[in-house]
C-alpha cells in the first residue's frame, strides 16, 4: 500500500513537472510572437490574431502531433496569405501555413523535451542539411555586415529556408509505422483532388492560366505547376506498384485530375519537367512497366482528344519572333517571356561575378531571377551552390537505398520511385523557377521526403535486421 503511494506520488510529480515546463514554454512562445508583432508591424496589434491562432496550433501539436500534421497537410494549398509589407524591394507575404509550420514545430519541440527525447532522429540527409543551411547563415551573417542586406530584410528569407528542415526532422521523427505513411501519403493526394477541381471551375471560367486557390490577386502559375508535377508524378509511380483496385481508382482520378490541371497553368517550364520525371519513372520502376506503356498510350489519346487549345498557342508562342536569342552560337526566335528568363540567368550571372565565394546573404536577390540556381548563387556564393548540389546527392542517395531495401512493399516501392522522380523533375524545373523555397511546392515535398527516408528503418526493425 505504501509503494502503490509513493508510486501514485511521483507520477504526479512528474505530471506537475511536465505541466510547468508546458506553461513556462507557453507563456514564452507568446512572449515571442507578441515580440515579432512590435518588432516587425510596431504597436500596431492588427496581427495579434495570429499570436492567438498560434497558441491554439501549439496545444494541439503538444498533444497530437500526428493530428497537428494532418491540419498543415490541408494548410499547404488550402490556407489563405496576408501581405506584411515589404522586404528588400519585394513584398513579404504571410501564408498561414507559414505560421502553422512554425508553431507545430515548436509543440512539438515541446513535447520532446517533457518526454526527455532526443529532437532529431538520425537520417542520412542531417548533415547535408547542416551544410547547406550553415552556408547560407554564413553568408547572410556577413552580407549583413558588408551592408548587402539588413537584418529585417534577410530575417524572413533565413527562416523560409529553415522551415523546411523543421518540417522534415518533425515528419521523420513522428512517422514510426507504415499506417502513418500511407495516411499521410493518401491525405496529401486527397488534398491535390481539391485544387485541381478548384482549377478545373477557374479553366472553365474562363481564366486563362490556373493556379492554386487564394492567389487570385498575385498569379503564380509555374508554382501551382511545380506542385502538379509532384502529385502527378507520385500518383502515377504509386498507380504503376499497387495491386489493389481500389487504390489504381483513387490515384487514376488523381493522374487524370492532376495532368489536365497541369496543362491549364501553361506553365512551360512544369510541362517539361513532368515529361522529364515521367521518363524517370520508366527507367527507375522495378515493376510495373508494361502498365506503365499501356498508361502512356492512354494519356497520349486522352491528350491528342482534349487538348485544350490554348495549350498548342502556348506551345507555339514559345518561338513567336518577337526576341531574337543567340544560344551557343545559334539565333534563335524566342517569345518575350522565355527571352526574359535567358536574360536573368546572364544577368544573375554577372551579379555573382562580383560576390563569387559567400554571396550576398539571404533575401539579397531583389530582382526576381526565375531560377534556383541563380538565387542561390547570388545569396550563398560558390560556397553555397557546392553544399545545395552535396543535398541534392543526400537526396538521391536517400531515395535509391530506400527503393533497393523496400523492393518487396508495393506501396513504399511506388513512394520512393516516385520521390526520385520528382526530385529529377525538380532539378529542371529549378531553371524557371525557384523551386526550391518555394512553400507550395516545398512543404509536400519535403513532407514525402521524411516519410521516405523514415520507411527503411521502419521495415529493418519491423523484421528485426
Amino acid at each position: 500500500m505504501f509503494i502503490i503511494k509513493i508510486n501514485n506520488y511521483k507520477r504526479k510529480e512528474n505530471f506537475y513537472k511536465k505541466s510547468q515546463i508546458f506553461s513556462y514554454l507557453s507563456i514564452l512562445i507568446i512572449f515571442f510572437l507578441i515580440s515579432i508583432n512590435i518588432f516587425f508591424f510596431g504597436h500596431s496589434f492588427k496581427y495579434l490574431i495570429f499570436a492567438l491562432l498560434g497558441i491554439v496550433i501549439f496545444l494541439i501539436s503538444f498533444a497530437n502531433t500526428n493530428f497537428a500534421l494532418m491540419l498543415l497537410i490541408f494548410s499547404m494549398l488550402l490556407s489563405p496569405e496576408f501581405s506584411l509589407g515589404f522586404a528588400g524591394g519585394r513584398a513579404v507575404v504571410l501564408r498561414l501555413d507559414d505560421l502553422f509550420l512554425i508553431v507545430v514545430f515548436l509543440g512539438w519541440l515541446a513535447k520532446m523535451a517533457t518526454a526527455k527525447l532526443g529532437f532529431f532522429r538520425k537520417t542520412p540527409l542531417n548533415f547535408p542539411i547542416f551544410i547547406y543551411l550553415t552556408f547560407y547563415t554564413i553568408s547572410t551573417f556577413f552580407g549583413i555586415i558588408r551592408g548587402y542586406v539588413t537584418f529585417k530584410d534577410s530575417i524572413f528569407y533565413l527562416l523560409k529556408y529553415f522551415e523546411y528542415f523543421f518540417l522534415y526532422f518533425m515528419v521523420a521523427d513522428v512517422v514510426v509505422e507504415e499506417k502513418q505513411a500511407r495516411i499521410f501519403v493518401y491525405a496529401i493526394l486527397f488534398v491535390s483532388i481539391i485544387t485541381s477541381l478548384y482549377a478545373f471551375r477557374q479553366h472553365f471560367s474562363g481564366i486563362e492560366r490556373v493556379t492554386a486557390p487564394f492567389e487570385e490577386k498575385e498569379v503564380e502559375s509555374n508554382t501551382f505547376g511545380g506542385y502538379l508535377v509532384l502529385i502527378s508524378l507520385l500518383a502515377i509511380s504509386l498507380f504503376l506498384n499497387v495491386s489493389k483496385l481500389k487504390l489504381k481508382i483513387f490515384f487514376g482520378i488523381v493522374i487524370f485530375l492532376s495532368i489536365f490541371s497541369l496543362l491549364f497553368t501553361l506553365s512551360r517550364g512544369s510541362w517539361l519537367a513532368f515529361i522529364l520525371g515521367y521518363i524517370a519513372i520508366f527507367f527507375v520502376s522495378k515493376k510495373g512497366k508494361i502498365t506503365f506503356l499501356i498508361t502512356t498510350i492512354l494519356l497520349c489519346l486522352l491528350l491528342y482528344i482534349f487538348l485544350p487549345a490554348r495549350v498548342l498557342d502556348r506551345i507555339k508562342y514559345t518561338f513567336t519572333p518577337e526576341t531574337q536569342k543567340t544560344v551557343f552560337g545559334k539565333k534563335i526566335n524566342l517569345d518575350a517571356s522565355a527571352a526574359a528568363r535567358i536574360e536573368n540567368w546572364f544577368y544573375s550571372l554577372q551579379l555573382w561575378s562580383k560576390y563569387p565565394i559567400l554571396g550576398r546573404g539571404a533575401g539579397s536577390a531583389r530582382v526576381v531571377v526565375d531560377h534556383q540556381y541563380g538565387r542561390i548563387l547570388l545569396e550563398a556564393g560558390f560556397f553555397g551552390i557546392l553544399a545545395f548540389l552535396f543535398l541534392i546527392f543526400g537526396l538521391f542517395r536517400s531515395f535509391f537505398f530506400a527503393l533497393n531495401i523496400l523492393k518487396d512493399n508495393e506501396f513504399a516501392l511506388g513512394l520512393s520511385t516516385g520521390a526520385i522522380a520528382i526530385l529529377f523533375s525538380f532539378l529542371f524545373h529549378s531553371l524557371s523557377c525557384e523551386t526550391f523555397i518555394v512553400i507550395r511546392i516545398m512543404e509536400p515535398f519535403w513532407f514525402l521526403t521524411a516519410v521516405v527516408v523514415a520507411l527503411p528503418d521502419i521495415f529493418l526493425e519491423k523484421f528485426g535486421l
